[in-house]
């Protein structure tokens, strides 16, 4: 079993840079950045739209919490959209994964 966090942010550049955040605290294994989305959504009650990345992150469940705390750290949004999904995976990713991810101490805000 694997978690996948799923984030949007408003760059390609802020996305990159939460994303190495996450690689530099050992807190995932590898993050996928799909840029150029276009997100329709209420914002204090006015329709708002605009273009986003999307940051797509794999760890495991021991370190969903740690990551999503790292993100939060790095993400420029008043109030960000971080979620979490269970996922199943080959036994042989779900091991890489594994052997990617430690929790370490470090001075980057959010570890």
């Amino acid at each position: 079993m694997l978690t996948l966090l799923y984030s949007l942010f408003p760059t390609l550049e802020s996305a990159r840079e939460a994303c190495s955040a996450l690689l530099n605290a050992r807190a995932v294994a590898c993050c996928n950045l799909l840029p150029t989305v276009e997100s329709h959504y209420l914002w204090h009650g006015v329709p708002t739209q605009a273009t986003e990345t999307i940051l797509i992150a794999k760890t495991t469940p021991e370190m969903a919490a740690h990551a999503r705390a790292i993100l939060a750290a790095h993400h420029p949004h008043e109030c960000p959209a971080i979620l979490s999904f269970d996922a199943d995976s080959t036994p042989a990713f779900a091991a890489w994964v594994g052997s990617c991810v430690t929790l370490t101490k470090n001075t980057d805000k959010g570890d």
